[in-house]
């Protein structure tokens, strides 16, 4: 996602097919991507349905179950980071549902969050630039 500040959004884009896909979602502590932006800080979430453990990290946390009612997919596990640069956070980078290993479904690890934070790092100062000189907005 990359960050609309203007609008206070999180907006990517994406291809379905031939047309061009946008997702916005509002940077508030309600939900994941949005929290992380606003807070600033990574989130890894073991279970997106357990409501007790998404009140953990925030009382206003909620897992949006629209996306996966309408795909016919089942989130389980969400790693988001921050993409910052220069003390501003330009976007956030969201992970879903790690990788199968022998059949389980094991949740994020912090070695995966140190690898995505690495990511974002060498992310940021592209996004910094894209978002500058594109218009990152709600159109």
């Amino acid at each position: 996602y990359a960050a609309d500040w203007n609008s206070n959004l999180l907006i990517s884009r994406l291809m379905d097919g031939t047309e061009i896909l946008k997702i916005q979602v509002e940077i508030k502590n309600s939900s994941l991507a949005g929290h992380v932006a606003r807070n600033c800080r990574p989130l890894n979430v073991r279970d997106v349905y357990d409501a007790s453990e998404l009140a953990r990290h925030h009382s206003d946390l909620a897992f949006d179950r629209t996306w996966d009612e309408k795909v016919g997919y089942r989130t389980r596990h969400v790693l988001c980071v921050p993409v910052v640069h220069d003390g501003e956070v330009q976007g956030v980078i969201q992970a879903i549902n790690r990788e199968q290993v022998h059949g389980t479904h094991d949740p994020f690890t912090v070695e995966d969050q140190i690898c995505l934070a690495e990511v974002a790092e060498r992310l940021a100062p592209d996004l910094a630039r894209i978002r500058l000189s594109t218009a990152w907005s709600t159109s």
